[in-house]
């Protein structure tokens, strides 16, 4: 029994290991006003439902956003982003 728990932390350490040595693919941030996915291996940002609230009033999405420096084109909305 030990030596199986043993084995199944050792394989979940190394699992977490090569997770965390991923580069980061995606992050997610608020840009005047809009939630955006943005894959940094694409260049491309997915809107998203905001972390907090919801949003209001007339909502103008660009086709692109700047994060950072990057330019990201905006070609998605993303499930339920609008949902109330």
């Amino acid at each position: 029994m030990k030596k199986h728990l043993h084995n199944s932390l050792r394989a979940l350490f190394l699992s977490l290991a090569v997770l965390l040595s991923l580069p980061m693919l995606a992050e997610q941030v608020e840009i005047d006003g809009i939630n955006y996915d943005l894959n940094v291996e694409t260049k491309q940002a997915t809107v998203i439902a905001k972390s907090s609230g919801k949003y209001s009033g007339e909502i103008v999405i660009p086709e692109s956003v700047e994060h950072e420096g990057t330019a990201y084109s905006v070609t998605s909305i993303g499930n339920y982003a609008f949902c109330l």
